[in-house]
């Protein structure tokens, strides 16, 4: 069983991230941080040492500023990290690669609907011209 923390769980992407591993049997969400902390049948915090929760990984669906103090947790704590953030500065990209030396860091591509479905008609036009 893979415990999972989502930071940015009451966000709309936290929201699906929830439902989707909710109809699995292989992991679960131990915990959440949002800004907007709230209590229910998850525990959710406004930072990581607040929440006071141990997990396996960390999605990170944030801000940068919120992404920065989920590497340096997972520095600290050798936690693995699927870093779903856009707009990260170059001080955050610096901090993934020092946080990769302790944990396993992965930083995905931007789950943005509209910015997929450009890249995809980009490239189906490329094909055309």
């Amino acid at each position: 069983m893979t415990d999972i923390i989502i930071q940015g769980i009451n966000g709309r992407m936290g929201k699906v991230l929830c439902e989707l591993i909710s109809q699995r049997e292989d992991c679960r969400i131990v915990g959440g941080v949002d800004v907007s902390a709230q209590s229910g049948a998850i525990p959710v915090a406004a930072s990581l040492e607040e929440l006071n929760v141990k997990a396996d990984v960390i999605i990170d669906f944030s801000t940068p500023e919120a992404t920065k103090a989920a590497l340096r947790y997972c520095q600290t704590t050798g936690t693995a990290c699927v870093v779903c953030t856009t707009g990260l500065d170059g001080e955050c990209e610096k901090m993934m690669r020092q946080a990769a030396e302790k944990a396993a860091i992965f930083k995905s591509a931007n789950m943005s609907m509209g910015i997929n479905l450009l890249a995809e008609l980009a490239q189906k036009a490329a094909q055309a011209l």
